[in-house]
């Protein structure tokens, strides 16, 4: 990686140290050692191609050279800003953030897919996890890994795939540099981590929801667990459902995963 370039597009943000890799496991993998050696907030890992990524229930996401961006920032709990009480939100702190910089900076219809996945018309871009880890009860810090399709090539087969999946260039019919969108991505995320436990925030998030008002279905280990539309997000940043009933219930980030119900399927 041409550490200069990179270094250029984020010279404006009040970041810690950047770390730039051409190859790594995961950069998850990477920040966790890097918080072992003391360094300090708002470190970023950055990685031209990622090949162990994790996602959600041990999926993996895969960055081939120079096709993506794969990032990993250190968070420490401090007072405005994340903290054990708003751990839940750091998913959508993630999400909001790629979603909100696409829209803005690049007219991408980009949406959330409930609880950190990211859509540009109804196929993923890009993915989010968060890992957090713990002294007994006292939240010790918070790694938050994004990867996002740039170029065509960072989009895997069809078969391998367990949602449909698009790039930014395929979508926009641009292809755009990486650093510049990775400090968009960054920029978005700066002004929003102070505003994590605030309304605002929520509000953002929820706004921007895939398939809202919409049928899906709630799926764990293979089995639906429930089904209703999507009604909007709970205070902790659970989904809410409405059922036929008319009850609402809120569901908890875990080890659950959503899909759209297809009604014109008889």
């Amino acid at each position: 990686m041409n550490e200069d370039v990179w270094e250029r597009a984020l010279k404006a943000l009040n970041l810690g140290p950047r770390f730039y890799y051409d190859r790594v496991g995961s950069t998850n993998d990477v920040a966790q050692n890097k918080i072992a050696e003391g360094v300090p907030y708002l470190t970023l890992i950055v990685a031209d191609e990622q090949y162990q990524g994790r996602g959600r229930r041990g999926r993996s996401w895969f960055t081939p050279q120079g096709a993506g961006l794969a990032f990993s920032v250190i968070f420490y709990p401090r007072p405005g800003g994340i903290r054990a009480e708003n751990l839940n939100r750091a998913n959508g702190l993630g999400a909001l953030s790629v979603a909100q910089a696409l829209r803005d900076n690049f007219s991408l219809p980009a949406e959330i897919k409930w609880p950190n996945d990211v859509l540009i018309q109804g196929q993923k871009v890009c993915g989010v996890l968060a890992e957090s880890h713990w002294d007994g009860s006292m939240l010790r810090d918070l790694i938050l890994g994004v990867g996002i399709n740039v170029h065509p090539h960072a989009v895997l087969e069809k078969e391998t795939l367990n949602f449909p999946a698009t790039s930014l260039a395929k979508a926009s019919g641009k292809e755009w540099e990486r650093p510049l969108v990775l400090a968009k991505v960054l920029e978005t995320m700066l002004d929003w981590v102070p505003k994590i436990s605030s309304n605002s925030f929520l509000s953002a998030w929820e706004n921007l929801l895939a398939f809202r008002c919409r049928a899906v279905q709630l799926i764990k280990e293979g089995k639906v667990v429930a089904e209703g539309n999507i009604a909007g997000l709970a205070e902790d940043g659970s989904l809410v459902l409405e059922k036929g009933s008319g009850n609402k219930e809120a569901f908890q980030v875990g080890e659950i995963h959503l899909r759209p119900v297809d009604r014109s399927i008889k």
